[in-house]
């Protein structure tokens, strides 16, 4: 099975919050208006979030990601080592 490792540039998000309207089960808007990954493991000094998928999940990400203002979420498969978004 294809994984997948979703990146958001956590201190770029301008806290439109499309990704958690479309995706609200992987995706949520804290009280400052920043989203966050459900599960995300975050760097504290770069602020990324980091999460990885499978194929089952891929399409909540790539809804979130597309629905993005800023472009500040990507996804990477990692088996051909390619950024899709």
């Amino acid at each position: 099975m294809k994984r997948y490792k979703i990146v958001y540039d956590r201190q770029n998000c301008i806290g439109a919050g499309p990704c958690a309207a479309v995706s609200p089960t992987h995706w949520y808007l804290d009280n400052e208006r920043k989203a966050h990954i459900v599960g995300g493991q975050r760097n504290e000094t770069t602020l990324e979030e980091t999460v990885e998928c499978d194929e089952s999940e891929l399409s909540v990400h790539m809804n979130a990601a597309v629905s993005c203002p800023v472009n500040v979420i990507h996804i990477h498969d990692q088996k051909i080592k390619k950024q899709l978004i």
